[in-house]
């Protein structure tokens, strides 16, 4: 279970829900899909739009629903935890707000 710390989701889920996601293989993850994945850092949770293929090496493009544009990056294999299967609405406000005052 992760929090949602920005309302880039928006309708699907909003800054503070919680979601809870399922680890899958790369080349289990399909177009339509949540992918929960890190970048520089953080953790991310945006909708993939197109599932890449470079030789054996499975790339994603992503954007969150509420964003004008897709990601800048493709997302390498090597950094998603998995994709969204529930969302849990307000649980995590705690974990923002701690996050915030350190």
């Amino acid at each position: 279970m992760i929090a949602i710390g920005s309302d880039s989701m928006n309708p699907i889920y909003y800054r503070g829900d919680a979601v809870i996601y399922k680890k899958v293989k790369p080349d289990e993850v399909k177009e339509k899909d949540i992918l929960v994945f890190k970048n520089s850092g953080a953790i991310i949770t945006h909708r993939v739009k197109k599932v890449v293929l470079d030789g054996n090496q499975i790339y994603f493009q992503t954007k969150g629903d509420n964003n004008e544009k897709a990601d800048d990056e493709l997302v390498n294999s090597n950094d998603i935890y998995g994709v969204v299967q529930y969302v849990v609405k307000y649980v995590g406000y705690p974990t923002i707000l701690l996050q915030e005052l350190f």
